[in-house]
């Protein structure tokens, strides 16, 4: 029981994660334009652009599978065990690179407002890569004959 709760939690967190990604993409791509000096900022080129999408489904994918093998026990079944186990550790292994980033970001920036958002993601990456690590070495649970 603990493990699917486990498991469930890091879903809604991976989803939560993305969708806070999301936003800020947003808002820096769309509610910000004219805000800034002209001279200070040059036309995202084309490369960029495509670069950034890329990037952006490529997180989708990610976050709303590894959401799925994590939360969902049809899914989970369903899924080959090689698949699940590389999914997962590629998930896992983007966790903490992404709760590494933080940890950078918040020892460079002074304290304030954002080093508690800084720190809330820490922990949302720490628990995620964790669950990843821990679906993966789990051994697969076997029904047991009965002989009879």
């Amino acid at each position: 029981m603990n493990r699917l709760l486990n498991r469930r939690c890091a879903a809604v967190l991976l989803l939560l994660q993305f969708a806070y990604g999301l936003l800020l993409l947003f808002v820096f791509t769309f509610a910000s334009s004219g805000l800034e000096a002209e001279i200070d900022h040059n036309a995202v080129s084309v490369s960029d652009r495509v670069l950034t999408d890329v990037i952006a489904v490529a997180g989708l994918v990610g976050a709303v599978g590894g959401s799925l093998l994590l939360g969902l026990d049809k899914v989970r079944a369903r899924a080959p065990r090689s698949l699940r186990a590389v999914w997962l550790a590629v998930l896992g292994l983007g966790q903490a690179v992404i709760g590494l980033r933080w940890v950078v970001a918040l020892t460079r920036e002074s304290w304030g407002p954002d080093s508690v958002i800084g720190i809330i993601g820490v922990m949302f990456c720490g628990y995620i890569a964790a669950t990843c690590i821990a679906d993966i070495t789990q051994p697969t649970a076997r029904v047991a004959d009965s002989g009879t």
